[in-house]
């Protein structure tokens, strides 16, 4: 990947919090890719969003904002 060592010392260096939102069923940002993000980032709260893919918050806008909204007030 060209631009991965950069993308990994974005998500690892990262000072404030951090948590992500992952459709699992992204054929682009698959569940190998959230692998590797817990790897980097242990103690980052995810949201997994069964059934959606790459665009969540257009797929199901409703299940994205509540899970944003977790992460936020978490």
């Amino acid at each position: 990947m060209r631009y991965a060592r950069r993308w990994h010392g974005a998500v690892r260096d990262w000072p404030k919090p951090l948590g992500f939102v992952w459709g699992l069923q992204d054929p682009v940002a698959s569940t190998n890719v959230l692998a590797g993000l817990r790897e980097l980032r242990p103690d980052a709260p995810v949201v997994e969003l069964p059934g959606l893919g790459h665009y969540p918050q257009i797929e199901d806008p409703d299940a994205y904002t509540e899970a944003a909204l977790r992460l936020l007030t978490e």
